[in-house]
């Protein structure tokens, strides 16, 4: 079942589209990451599912009811979000404002559940400080804990991140894949590819409004990486680098240097002893072939590269 699904989703902001006959499902009991770079429509695309903003054309289901229906409110009552960083009062105190938040949503046994998300979010301890005096970092805590306070079936996170120091990045990403076994899917959207890859077992990824793949995360890598061919590693001297580039990108896609001695460079065919071949031709002996194992950040770094095919309507960024 989906517990999201959108299908030909369009908006325009007067003569520009900003997401363009968009359709993806987001499958319940996963961890759904929509991905596309600034501008491509995800902060729009998340507007248009909660009902924030009207879509030009197209359908918004959550939990099996449709946008503009009489009883959506009901599905959205099941939605927990947090867009663009979390809207608090801050000279009140992290847990005065879960409880503002619950009164405002007639939640029952609010004292157990604000206890529940300060202990899931890691604030405990710390919920009778003022807001104001919190961290970057614990605000987007805060701002997490007041999305999980209706245990919603539904958890929809824009950049939550942001704010996050490395230990607390991981420590969130432990935390959204333990969600789906409690019964809450996860779609978010995120600029950190490893993250996502890690937590994420489904991604859509979105360029100038369209959805240019999707699926589980695992396939959408596998897919992409069979389309590229063969990508290797290649460690020749510093002193040989310039040479090596100029060797290397004949065979395959345009060599990269990854470093002073690294050049990166898919082949097509042709596997690590032709290029070694190739290399010595030149009287350049590499230190090192080793075969590059794709991964999202480099699926998502190609499918992004260009504008998708023509359609139609005008593509801006939102």
């Amino acid at each position: 079942m989906a517990v999201l699904s959108v299908r030909d989703l369009t908006k325009r902001y007067g003569a520009r589209t900003v997401v363009d006959t968009l359709a993806f499902d987001v499958p319940e009991g996963t961890v759904f990451g929509l991905l596309g770079p600034n501008g491509a429509g995800k902060t729009t695309t998340i507007r248009l599912a909660l009902g924030l903003v009207r879509p030009a054309a197209g359908t918004v289901e959550i939990l099996g009811r449709r946008l503009g229906s009489r009883d959506y409110h009901r599905s959205l009552h099941q939605v927990g979000s947090l867009i663009e960083g979390p809207a608090l009062y801050k000279a009140l105190s992290g847990k005065r404002n879960l409880e503002v938040h619950a009164r405002y949503l007639g939640l029952d046994g609010a004292d157990r559940r604000i206890a529940e998300v300060l202990d899931l979010v890691g604030l405990t301890g710390r919920e009778r400080e003022k807001v104001k005096r919190y961290s970057l970092g614990m605000r987007q805590r805060l701002g997490l804990a007041l999305a999980l306070l209706p245990n919603p079936r539904l958890l929809i996170l824009d950049e939550p991140t942001n704010g996050l120091d490395p230990a607390g990045i991981v420590e969130f990403r432990e935390l959204i894949r333990r969600f789906p076994e409690t019964g809450i899917t996860v779609m978010l959207s995120s600029h950190l590819l490893g993250e996502v890859q890690q937590a994420c077992d489904h991604v859509g990824i979105i360029n100038y409004g369209r959805m240019v793949m999707a699926g589980p995360t695992a396939e959408v890598v596998a897919s992409a990486a069979a389309g590229a061919g063969r990508s290797y590693l290649v460690e020749v001297d510093p002193a040989d680098l310039p040479r090596a580039l100029e060797v290397l990108t004949p065979l395959g896609t345009p060599a990269a240097a990854v470093d002073f001695r690294t050049v990166h460079v898919a082949t097509g065919g042709l596997d690590g002893r032709a290029l070694a071949w190739h290399l010595s031709g030149a009287g350049i002996y590499p230190e090192q072939i080793r075969r590059h194992e794709e991964t999202l950040e480099d699926v998502f770094l190609r499918l992004t590269a260009t504008p998708p095919p023509p359609g139609p309507g005008s593509i801006g960024g939102a």
